[in-house]
């Protein structure tokens, strides 16, 4: 799964599912499939707002 498809997915999620500091989106990409995506804070790139990915999945897969 690639950068594009997993950003239109958090496009056309929403509002996101906040638990701590990890969102959740739930949305489909530009295939029309429904991913699950959860990022979180990264501090370590230099600059505020940095997020890193660190779940995307098909929800077919679940």
């Amino acid at each position: 799964m690639g950068n594009a498809h997993i950003l239109a997915a958090i496009a056309n999620a929403g509002e996101p599912i906040v638990e701590g500091d990890a969102l959740t989106y739930v949305g489909k990409d530009d295939r029309g499939v429904e991913l699950t995506i959860i990022i979180v804070p990264d501090d370590r790139a230099g600059w505020m707002d940095s997020w890193t990915i660190i779940h995307a999945m098909p929800n077919y897969r679940r």
